[in-house]
């Protein structure tokens, strides 16, 4: 038996989530910014979910360069999108949500950028999740924020530079193995 590889629909594409992707030029990453989701309990899961269908995950900012390219390619983009909000966040991978914060991915905290009297919370108590302002208090900072605050959320996705077999999935939109018998 011989596999012959034939291009067909087996990848997907995404509907209606994303709003801007771009490359950061310093890391080959790509990275989507997705419309905010309405604000509650379940908007945690509901955006990784989407991030994962991306084929990446909340981003983890791993230095000054890489959160100064998210903030300014991304938060334009955000300030400019309704709804208008009091408080507008590019939400990110830093959560503390069991463990004291830490990235979503499980990459070694090496850089952090919070706002001098943040992050104010303990493990749990609801302001699990790392955000950077975009209209309020510092914009560029990050904070801790809650989802049933009624801020604006719009989440930042990293997905590491794609192999060539992933390359060649989106080129031909997806991948079947089609067996042969010589």
């Amino acid at each position: 038996m011989k596999a012959v590889i034939v291009f067909a629909m087996l990848c997907g594409s995404v509907q209606g989530a994303v709003i801007q992707t771009a490359v950061n030029p310093a890391n080959g990453h790509t990275y989507h910014l997705l419309a905010p989701y309405e604000t509650n309990v379940n908007s945690w899961d509901a955006i990784r979910a989407e991030a994962f269908s991306l084929g990446g995950d909340l981003t983890s900012i791993q230095d000054a360069a890489e959160d100064a390219w998210i903030y300014s390619t991304f938060g334009p983009t955000a300030l400019a999108a309704e709804p208008a909000s009091n408080i507008k966040s590019l939400l990110i991978g830093m959560n503390d949500i069991s463990t004291p914060w830490s990235w979503i991915d499980g990459a070694p905290v090496t850089y952090t950028n919070w706002v001098p009297t943040e992050p104010h919370s303990s493990v749990g108590d609801g302001e699990d999740y790392g955000g950077i302002l975009l209209n309020f208090w510092e914009p560029g900072k990050w904070h801790d924020l809650r989802f049933e605050s009624g801020d604006v959320v719009y989440a930042v996705v990293e997905v590491p530079e794609p192999s060539t077999l992933v390359m060649a999935c989106f080129a031909f939109s997806g991948i079947a193995i089609v067996w042969r018998r010589r």
